[in-house]
């Protein structure tokens, strides 16, 4: 015989927080919420957090998601998305600190941003952003350093962009 286990699966709250009830559509309002809630500038180790927003892209709840060491941390999809999932968010903005003080994002930094937006995907939850914060004037937005990044070497290499062109059948669909 074997031992079944019921459980109840609910999320504890552990602070509220008053906050404009305003949507986060500057990348400077999510690094303020974001440090007025951790206080990532004054960490000594890496901290990930993560907003939840509603459909109107307002926060409907805060996570810290991992604590690292002096020079690194860790997050894994299945706690970032947990989280979102059980506060029925829309999307989520990520973000970490680097008490080095240097925002640049790492190559690991880069990396897991891109498998972590892959994940967003699949579970229909996107990343909207993700940053990398010393303090509040001294941020890093990891998806726009990546293109800056692409568009140097693009550049360093002679290579020209061409232009997307884009058509709209008679559906509506927008085609590439």
């Amino acid at each position: 015989m074997k031992t079944l286990t019921k459980y109840q699966v609910y999320l504890k709250k552990e602070e509220n927080y008053n906050i404009p009830d305003k949507p986060l559509n500057q990348p400077q309002q999510v690094v303020d919420l974001m440090e007025d809630i951790f206080n990532l500038s004054q960490a000594t180790q890496e901290i990930s957090v993560m907003i939840a927003v509603d459909c109107h892209m307002k926060p409907i709840g805060v996570f810290e998601l991992s604590r690292g060491t002096l020079n690194q941390g860790t997050m894994h999809a299945r706690d970032i998305f947990q989280r979102a999932i059980m506060v029925n968010a829309y999307a989520i903005f990520l973000a970490h600190n680097h008490p080095s003080g240097d925002s640049t994002p790492s190559t690991m930094d880069d990396i897991g941003y891109l498998q972590l937006k892959k994940d967003g995907i699949r579970m229909g939850i996107p990343i909207k952003d993700s940053y990398v914060i010393v303090d509040r004037n001294n941020y890093t937005s990891i998806p726009e350093h990546m293109e800056e990044e692409r568009k140097r070497e693009m550049k360093e290499k002679g290579i020209k962009e061409k232009p997307i062109i884009k058509r709209v059948d008679e559906n509506g669909i927008t085609w590439i």
